[in-house]
């Protein structure tokens, strides 16, 4: 348990915690909590800490129905163990099955106009199919609106200025990116439009792609051309894959890394330009 307010900030180094004191005696499922934000772990599901993470909530700013009936079901004495795990298996791999969904309903934009004959779930199926998952559309409607677990909790910034402020921001206020979406990024000597933080990272790296072509990277922010290696692997140049399940922060974070191994400055040469609603 960390102090309330501690979270924010440092959930990978926590997971990484919690994975150590999990390495001999393994708890069926784990909590990390600093009070106000609770992230439940499933401990015996596969891949790292961070990917057995199947959901979280907000003790002050979530729905009261929604945080009781997640303590009903995981943590209640006549649940646990054997119903709580199972509770927690099913919503972690509802967990998976709505991002996939999410960012198909992305990538389903570009197609309306190609199979006008489709409604949004029917494309979104397609979409599915041809990356090799076979949902029923049933479970895509009931997975369609599913809050997604963040990698970090969101911090909603308040202020008494309602215009619509473009800002171009430095990469050193990562504060600014949460909750804001992306126009164009500016790589070394280029701009770049794009739509979500998702395509910042892929720019970028695409961008440095060019400059590198032997990217010999290890830690969470590389590529590899093995997409088995990733939780939720994004397609670069080159055959090159990396992980794109991570919040804006985090990308930023990445792309930053990835600019000083390439030889330049990331504060200076890393550029993000978003609208956001003040």
């Amino acid at each position: 348990m960390k102090a309330v307010g501690k979270m924010r900030g440092n959930i990978e180094s926590s997971e990484d915690q919690l994975q150590d004191y999990n390495f001999f005696n393994t708890a069926s499922i784990t909590i990390l909590t600093d009070g106000k934000i609770w992230r439940f772990y499933l401990s015996s599901a596969t891949g790292t800490f961070a990917q057995k993470l199947f959901c979280t909530f907000d003790l002050i700013e979530d729905n009261i129905d929604y945080i009781v009936s997640i303590l009903t079901e995981v943590l209640s004495k006549n649940r646990f163990v054997k119903d709580a795990v199972n509770t927690a298996e099913k919503m972690l791999n509802d967990l998976k099955l709505s991002k996939e969904i999410e960012i198909a309903k992305h990538d389903a934009k570009d197609k309306t106009s190609e199979f006008p004959e489709l409604n949004n779930y029917q494309l979104v199926q397609f979409i599915l199919k041809e990356r090799g998952h076979e949902i029923s559309l049933e479970e895509i409607k009931r997975l369609w609106e599913k809050k997604l677990v963040p990698i970090e909790p969101v911090i909603v910034i308040d202020t008494p200025n309602p215009k619509p402020v473009k800002k171009t921001t430095s990469i050193l206020k990562p504060s600014l990116y949460r909750g804001n979406m992306p126009k164009r990024v500016f790589v070394i000597d280029t701009w770049y439009n794009v739509n979500t933080w998702r395509d910042v990272k892929i720019v970028t790296y695409n961008h440095l792609i060019k400059i590198k072509a032997n990217l010999a990277i290890e830690g969470v922010y590389r590529v590899s051309k093995d997409r088995d290696e990733f939780h939720e692997a994004i397609k670069l140049d080159n055959s090159w894959f990396t992980e794109g399940n991570r919040s804006a922060d985090a990308i930023v974070g990445h792309c930053k890394n990835m600019m000083k191994f390439a030889g330049y400055e990331g504060d200076k040469e890393l550029k993000i330009e978003t609208d956001v609603e003040l």
